[in-house]
């Protein structure tokens, strides 16, 4: 691929062949099956981006139980990436040595973001993220009371135009156009923070990241027009 081939660009996403698929088609996107976070929380409070948005003015800690790869490319300003993998038992009730201890949603680790009297407000990469809801359901069962369950998460915020922050440098490591085939939703979220970037300013980090996520997106939307042409 060379540069500016499948990209972007005033709007439009270019397709290889040359044809473009306006911006408004990017609506929010999920494979049929695919899983779908619960509205509540026992225990918490559900919001959506206007409330998020509210309690991020007042300066409210955010919790991201993001990658850190996800992290790294866009966030909420000011959240703090506590990661928590809901299949993975070592972040439930103990600490680790090493880097996870310092990365990962524990008790110890929540202390330090917000009280457990205090409010808290956890996010994700939407509604086909499990990590937000289990943050919550944990921040719940570990005695805070005020937890604020964020369920739309990064690509709501983004898609209302709030503020959003990305690390000056994104992992060297990519995922490959076939996980953002498999993902469109985040691969949606990526590509508008890459359309933030100026195109002549992209590291070469950003520019593997953006060609990825911009041509994973453009299959599943050409493999989506197919199926409904053929049904």
């Amino acid at each position: 691929m060379t540069r500016g081939t499948g990209l972007l660009i005033g709007g439009l996403l270019l397709s290889p062949a040359g044809g473009a698929l306006a911006a408004d088609e990017l609506a929010p996107i999920k494979r049929q099956g695919d899983y779908v976070s619960p509205e509540r929380v026992e225990g918490a409070t559900t919001i959506g981006p206007a409330r998020a948005h509210a309690l991020w003015q007042k300066d409210r800690p955010f919790v991201d139980p993001r990658t850190k790869t996800d992290f790294q490319v866009g966030h909420i300003p000011g959240a703090v990436r506590l990661q928590n993998d809901p299949d993975v038992a070592w972040t439930r009730e103990q600490s680790v040595a090493g880097e996870q201890e310092l990365e990962a949603l524990t008790p110890g680790a929540l202390r330090q973001v917000a009280a457990k009297d205090e409010p808290v407000v956890f996010y994700c990469n939407g509604t086909d993220c499990a990590r937000s809801s289990n943050s919550v359901a944990l921040a719940v069962k570990w005695g805070w009371d005020k937890v604020y369950y964020y369920r739309r998460g990064f690509p709501a915020w983004q898609d209302a135009d709030y503020p959003v922050a990305t690390a000056e440098q994104w992992p060297e490591e990519t995922r490959g156009v076939d996980y953002y085939l498999d993902h469109p939703e985040k691969a949606r979220w990526v590509n508008n923070m890459c359309d933030k970037i100026s195109f002549n300013a992209w590291t070469p980090e950003q520019e593997e990241h953006c060609k990825e996520a911009k041509f994973g997106l453009l299959q599943f939307l050409q493999q989506r027009s197919e199926g409904q042409q053929g049904s």
